[in-house]
């Protein structure tokens, strides 16, 4: 039986959302040769919003701060990690409407959820230093 391949892509960024154009840049060039492009934006919009949230609300996120985008393909499934050191929250704990409200701001996990096939949170590190928020997406062709 034949291997499928595995990519693996990492960009580490400061923490700003003057960041935003080149964590989207690290998608697409990342995920370039896939042969169904709306994967690409999709998957940018899913980790813009992770982005900004972090920056946003994200207790503890200062100018020095890191926020580090891993991309891994493995055979059709896409996995995105989106590391940071803030204090964190599970967005399980987090209930949403089944349609979102006619308001500004406050779609981003609505976003990532209709975005992608399925996403996790974890703590990661020796000492559960970063937190980890993982999204999914099939290649469907």
């Amino acid at each position: 039986m034949e291997q499928k391949r595995k990519l693996a892509h990492s960009i580490s960024l400061p923490a700003d959302l003057s960041m935003l154009s080149q964590s989207r840049a690290f998608i697409s060039k990342s995920l370039s040769h896939l042969q169904r492009s709306t994967l690409i934006p999709d998957l940018q919009l899913a980790v813009n919003e992770a982005f900004c949230n972090i920056v946003v609300h994200g207790k503890g996120v200062n100018r020095k701060s890191r926020i580090v985008i891993q991309v891994e393909e493995e055979g059709e499934e896409l996995k995105v990690e989106i590391l940071d050191q803030s204090y964190g929250f599970d967005p399980k704990e987090v209930h949403l409407p089944p349609q979102p409200e006619a308001k500004e701001g406050g779609y981003g996990l609505y976003l990532m959820k209709k975005l992608t096939d399925r996403m996790s949170y974890a703590k990661k590190g020796s000492f559960e230093e970063w937190n980890c928020l993982t999204l999914y997406k099939k290649e469907r062709i």
